[in-house]
């Protein structure tokens, strides 16, 4: 069993002892409360005497107020550690009452109030018998304390009453003060669905009809959240909010955004964008095809060194899409999934009459499984969907797996592509099966986990593995259901889902420890840098998942309701409102000053709280909120 795997299963089984720590603190603080009482009377009787008068005992007295501040700060040091549970439940494991609990910790305010107030006025009662005892002819309990006139200065062991019950209490005061601080600083309050639903001015429901839906459609068309800047050809940068000359480089296209994009686009009705997306980046891969070619060509010549393992040498998946042309920055360009998201959607959009590919277009589309076949995809070590050190990857497997499902679908439907593929290049429908069934066997031997080789990469909980669920269509029923399951329980946070368990990029306090330069730099050699911030449980939020969870939810509706297992149709409705609202919540004002709504990337913490990063609006997240409205508008016409 990989290391890794093995602190996975510890992880998981010291998570499911935290409850019975939160019993015993809270025994225990019951315990601590009980002694207080116990002590205080005890000091108390011995202090003030049991016979008529005071003895030399009365000095006990200047005890209580430090037993009662251990005995609180003991108590708070319990409760902040019910506190922290609860924080990691809710964020970590996503529990939905711990979240509530989070939202309304002030209802269990008043066994503090009791804790601390007690304190309060013991030391208060001391000082006053301090100050006043000697106004008293006789301190007796049989008979009425006449007072003495003039007050007169107190002895000394009333001056130590009085220094014990004012530094008590200031005492008090100052570590009550700094444990609610740290307590907020610990769980820092989530704002109330109430708060958040003001922000989408009112229009989230816990069940939408038609035409709430619509006025809420409509309300986030009036703040910009869908409004799609792309360049004069049809591409679309990775955030609007990148200038020419950005240093974050989100000024530049990916593949793999914009074939999210635009398939975002065609799903929700505008297929003229997509269809002129996709045959610009057809048009790049065509101005690029060499590097195709010479990949297959090294792989054919056998030569020792290969040209792949160097992944300049590959095709490039982030470019210039003003003029189409490669960057000379260093990147992690092994990317099979950016490969097989084009070759996915531009052979559905060929084979449902979106597009119309000529026959330089065919031979292009040709190249992509040749060169797969080239790099042995099924064990090819690339940087995946996150472009980070290269491995073995699940997601990037199924990604490719569904780029030749395509192209073999297209083949069927188009005869000259056919013979082309058959004729020309010798791709016969054997040698292109056994390709594809390849990565099928490989896919089976690494899920449920994103990669498993080599075993110091092994990585059991990823959210890529969403994408083979949708669009994409790879991975369904009890698989499908595994991701699903996976991701709510080990990644989902409150304002978003991680990307996987110790993610770095956009640590704590990412902009204080990384230079602007640096911060979305090339780490498909190494994240060692940021790694060494990195806390488990305070990764990076991001908010391209809610949406597809909604999306995949809704299809899960409509399935069960069109089979006619309501009640499971009922459930997925619920989750699939959910994930929507939460998608919703994601969005951020654009200023003060400005009406429009973003999409952000990610959140990170920044200062102890989670605020959106600098990559706002990300066109991915739009795009994917985009589907999670159109698959609610459909789950709710299907209502009706």
């Amino acid at each position: 069993m990989p290391d890794e795997e093995q602190k996975t299963k510890d992880a998981l089984e010291r998570s499911s002892k935290l409850p019975e720590e939160i019993f015993g603190a809270h025994e225990a603080r019951a315990d601590f409360l009980k002694w207080k009482l116990v002590l205080v009377a005890a000091l108390g009787a011995a202090g003030l005497g049991i016979g008529d008068k005071f003895e030399q005992g009365r000095l006990l007295l200047a005890l209580i107020p430090l037993v009662c501040i251990y005995a609180d700060l003991l108590c708070t040091n319990l409760k902040v550690r019910v506190i922290v549970i609860g924080s990691f439940y809710s964020s970590f494991r996503g529990d939905g009452y711990e979240r509530f609990a989070q939202r309304n910790r002030k209802v269990f305010d008043t066994e503090a109030w009791a804790l601390h107030y007690s304190t309060y006025v013991v030391c208060i009662i001391l000082t006053g018998i301090g100050l006043f005892s000697q106004t008293f002819d006789e301190l007796s309990w049989r008979m009425p304390f006449p007072w003495k006139w003039p007050w007169q200065w107190p002895a000394n062991d009333d001056l130590i009453l009085i220094v014990a019950g004012l530094a008590g209490l200031l005492l008090s005061v100052y570590t009550n003060k700094r444990s609610e601080r740290l307590i907020d600083a610990l769980a820092p309050p989530v704002d109330s669905d109430e708060v958040q639903n003001i922000k989408m001015g009112g229009l989230l429901r816990a069940d939408y009809t038609a035409a709430e839906l619509k006025e809420l459609s409509n309300f986030l068309a009036q703040k910009g959240v869908f409004i799609f800047k792309s360049l004069p050809n049809g591409l679309f940068a990775a955030s609007g909010s990148a200038g020419a000359k950005d240093v974050s480089g989100y000024q530049y296209v990916w593949v793999r955004d914009n074939v999210h994009v635009a398939h975002a686009h065609y799903v929700c009705g505008d297929a003229a964008s997509a269809a002129r997306n996709i045959t610009a980046l057809m048009t790049y891969f065509q101005k690029h095809q060499d590097r195709f070619q010479s990949i297959i060509d090294d792989k054919q010549t056998a030569k020792e060194k290969r040209l792949a393992a160097d992944p300049m040498n590959r095709p490039h998946i982030r470019f210039d899409g003003r003029n189409l042309a490669e960057i000379k920055q260093k990147w992690g360009h092994a990317q099979n999934d950016a490969l097989g998201y084009f070759l996915w959607c531009y052979c559905k959009l060929a084979r449902e009459g979106v597009i119309h590919p000529d026959d330089s277009h065919l031979r292009c589309l040709i190249h992509f499984p040749r060169y797969f076949d080239a790099i042995k995809y099924w064990q090819d070590e690339d940087s995946g969907h996150w472009e980070e050190a290269r491995k073995v990857l699940a997601s990037s497997i199924g990604t490719v797996i569904a780029g030749l499902r395509e192209f073999e679908s297209l083949l069927e439907k188009n005869p000259r592509l056919a013979s082309l593929a058959a004729d020309d290049f010798r791709l016969e429908s054997a040698w292109r099966k056994k390709l594809r069934e390849e990565g099928a066997s490989a896919l089976k031997r690494i899920l449920p986990c994103e990669s498993v080789e080599p075993e110091e990469c092994y990585r059991r909980f990823d959210s890529a593995l969403l994408f083979l669920i949708y669009p994409l269509e790879v991975l369904s029923g009890a698989q499908a259901q595994a991701v699903l399951e996976d991701i709510k329980t080990h990644l989902q946070g409150d304002c978003g889902i991680r990307r996987y368990l110790g993610d770095s990029y956009w640590f704590p306090d990412y902009k204080k420890h990384i230079s602007k330069w640096k911060r979305t730099g090339n780490f498909s050699g190494t994240t060692e840098e940021r790694d060494a911030h990195v806390r488990l449980g305070e990764e990076a939020q991001w908010c391209i998942f809610d949406p597809i969870m909604s999306v995949v939810y809704g299809r899960m509706y409509l399935l069960r309701k069109q089979e006619g297992k309501t009640k499971e149709a009922g459930e997925y409705l619920q989750l699939q409102t959910a994930y929507f609202n939460r998608s919703l919540r994601q969005l951020t004002i654009k200023s003060k000053n400005e009406a429009g709504y973003r999409a952000p990337e990610a959140y990170y913490l920044e200062d102890g709280h989670y605020v959106p990063n600098d990559h706002t609006p990300l066109l991915w997240t739009q795009a994917n909120l985009w589907l999670a409205v159109n698959q609610m508008r459909q789950s709710v016409e299907s209502r009706s």
